[in-house]
Parts: structure tokens; C-alpha cells; sequence
């Protein structure tokens, strides 16, 4: 998240506009939207289990960068 993240929500409706057709439109931009969402909820559910596999919160956060 952060600047990359803006940076790609801001250019994403013009660029899913050009490569898809009205009727697919929508959705398209749905999932895009939504991946940032999905990807937290994983993150969230595997936390646990990462941070038991490398011990220390600093190479968790590693392993998610």
C-alpha cells in the first residue's frame, strides 16, 4: 500500500476502460478493486502461522514486503 497503490487505483478505470468492453466493465473494476481487499484477508488469516515459521516479527514483515 501507499504511493504505488494510489498511483495504480488512479490510472486503473482509464486503462480498464480501454481494454474492455462496456458490458464487462464493471466487473473488471471490481475485481481490480477488490484484490487489495483479498489480499489483506489473506495476509490476516496466514499471519499467525507465518510469524510461528520464522519467529520474529521483523522477517515476517519481511516475507509479506
Amino acid at each position: 500500500m501507499g504511493l504505488g497503490s494510489a498511483c495504480a487505483l488512479v490510472c486503473l478505470i482509464p486503462i480498464t476502460q480501454q481494454w474492455f468492453e462496456k458490458k464487462s466493465l464493471h466487473f473488471m473494476i471490481s475485481i481490480n478493486t477488490n484484490s487489495n481487499i483479498v489480499g489483506y484477508i489473506i495476509g490476516i488469516l496466514f499471519a499467525e502461522s507465518i510469524s510461528n515459521y520464522f519467529g520474529n516479527w521483523c522477517y515476517s514483515l519481511s516475507f509479506y514486503a
